[in-house]
């Protein structure tokens, strides 16, 4: 199934590209090695997927159905890979919160806790006051207010 599979996607490149030796290039591969590919997955479907038009290869109609399957897969590869990528960044900065002396305790010091853990290179700035501030009167880029009613 892997071999399938990963021929598709060299032929995906092939059609994009129009040859077997660009195809290769772009993938880091001979263009022997893809010209096997593509012979192994016209053998496996048994149909020609592939005609020599001038000094380009073009699909058949058969290599056009499979190149649109082809390249859908190979995008939706490339957009898992990205999406995991994206989950690797690291959160950094600092983050300085004001509150009242009576949330000190409790529930916030667990979800600061396992912020921190889940963050480490986040510092955090904990004031609880007495009385609360204007905290618009300060440059913060995000502001939350409490107030009893």
């Amino acid at each position: 199934m892997i071999d399938k599979i990963r021929s598709m996607a060299v032929f995906s490149f092939v059609v994009e590209e129009g040859s077997f030796a660009a195809a290769g290039l772009k993938m880091g591969l001979s263009a022997a090695a893809v010209s096997k590919h593509v012979d192994a997955l016209q053998e496996q479907i048994g149909h020609v997927l592939l005609v020599k038009r001038g000094s380009n290869l073009e699909p058949t109609d058969e290599g056009h159905i499979l190149f649109l399957s082809a390249r859908e897969m190979v995008r939706m590869a490339e957009i898992g890979l990205e999406t995991m990528a994206d989950t690797d960044r690291v959160s950094s900065g600092s983050i300085r919160i004001s509150m009242p002396v009576f949330l000190s305790g409790g529930i916030l010091q667990e979800i600061v806790e396992d912020f921190l853990l889940a963050n480490p290179k986040v510092s955090m700035h904990l004031d609880f006051v007495k009385t609360p501030s204007n905290p618009l009167s300060d440059e913060y880029d995000l502001s939350v207010t409490t107030a009893l009613v």
